[in-house]
């Protein structure tokens, strides 16, 4: 019959396959590191950074300053940690020209919230900036108009 033998050409193309990748992960050292990360299981280490959302479930990446204080803009921010243990983050957060650093403490699987008024710059619109140097995490946003308006 014709489908009998099929095992002799494909145990030897087969063996040739797996010939060849073992030989390649003995010399070739990217290869190597990729059969390594495919066969065991790491947690990958990551820091998440984003505008906080509102109530509602919407983002507004800036809002106004409704403490009472002088015409300033809010902006909140969360920081989502995967790292391996505790860490302090620093940050910087830039509303048009006013600049300002600080850090966040963050903890393995749990998201901490940053909130910071800044002066309203005179501008009509501005641009936010939130970076997290170290993790090399920035989130962009601009605001003004109404939308950020002291009222």
């Amino acid at each position: 019959m014709a489908g009998e033998g099929w095992y002799r050409r494909v145990v030897p193309v087969s063996a040739l396959g797996a010939g060849t990748v073992a030989a390649l992960a003995l010399l070739v050292p990217g290869v190597r590191d990729q059969l390594a990360l495919s066969a065991t299981h790491q947690q990958q280490e990551y820091v998440a950074l984003a505008f906080a959302p509102t109530p509602a479930g919407t983002v507004a990446p800036c809002g106004p300053d409704r403490s009472g204080r002088a015409a300033g803009v809010r902006v909140a921010f969360d920081v989502g940690s995967e790292l391996a243990g505790d860490q302090v983050l620093r940050y910087v957060l830039t509303v048009g020209p006013h600049r300002h650093t600080g850090t966040v403490a963050t903890r393995p699987g749990e998201v901490t919230r940053v909130t910071r008024v800044l002066p309203r710059p005179h501008a009509r619109t501005w641009p936010v900036v939130v970076r997290l140097p170290e993790a090399g995490r920035v989130v962009h946003a601009r605001c003004g108009g109404d939308r950020t308006a002291p009222r």
